[in-house]
């Protein structure tokens, strides 16, 4: 449910600051480094002790969750995948980098939340872990490892001065990050399945229908382009 909700806020947020975003971009970074700090913080000296529950649950978790993070990547995976003759598609999608930016920063906060506790047993003493925390985290560490390049070549100041063939390689890799989430969400929730089972099914329809649209574009592009080269064919016969 908690995903549900940080979709419609993360559509809210984006479709009425979408002009504010492409503008003044680096504010909006700052804004999440200033935020992602303050989350890393919140739980090191346990602020959530002191202030009431519903912040720590409604406010607070769904950035040391990931929930807000995913939320982004699930908007930026489905202008990949959809048409963009709609007023709201081309809205969005005219700040997809900046999203992706936004979402790494905020999934990099994620990530030391978690890490500081999980990442020394890792690296350490890996046998102390459970056996679903331990294939998380060995998740953790290869979405990390794909994102870091993803996050950088977002930036138009590096992107305008890499090759586009180099760029557009680099940039498939979010096929593979896309797909892990899943899958690191998946390995999460099956040690609890019946607590956990609404947001098996969420996540599955939402990852699923991704990946259904995904194809029949891919498919649809490929036909496409075998049907103009073809007319060409019958051209020069």
């Amino acid at each position: 449910m908690i995903l549900i909700i940080s979709l419609l806020f993360s559509l809210i947020f984006y479709l009425i600051l979408n002009r504010q975003i492409k503008k003044k971009s680096w504010i909006f970074y700052i804004l999440m480094i200033i935020l992602t700090g303050f989350i890393i913080y919140y739980y090191r000296v346990k602020m959530y002790e002191v202030y009431p529950e519903w912040i720590t649950t409604y406010l607070i978790g769904p950035f040391k969750r990931g929930a807000f993070s995913t939320a982004t990547f699930i908007i930026v995976m489905y202008l990949g995948a959809i048409k963009k003759n709609t007023t709201i598609a081309k809205k969005m999608f005219s700040i997809r980098g900046e999203m992706s930016i936004i979402a790494c920063i905020s999934t990099l906060g994620h990530n030391i939340v978690y890490g500081i506790y999980y990442f020394p047993k890792l690296f350490l003493n890996p046998q102390s872990l459970p056996k679903l925390q331990l294939i998380a985290a060995l998740l953790t560490i290869g979405m990390i490892s794909i994102m870091l390049p993803l996050f950088i070549t977002s930036f138009r100041c590096v992107r305008n001065k890499m090759k586009a063939s180099t760029w557009k390689k680099i940039q498939r890799m979010a096929y593979v990050f896309f797909g892990m989430i899943y899958i690191h969400v998946m390995v999460l929730y099956s040690g609890k399945l019946d607590k956990h089972i609404n947001d098996i099914i969420i996540y599955t329809v939402i990852f699923g229908t991704y990946a259904f649209l995904r194809i029949r574009k891919y498919m649809m592009s490929r036909k496409r382009k075998l049907e103009i080269h073809r007319n060409k064919l019958a051209a020069l016969s």
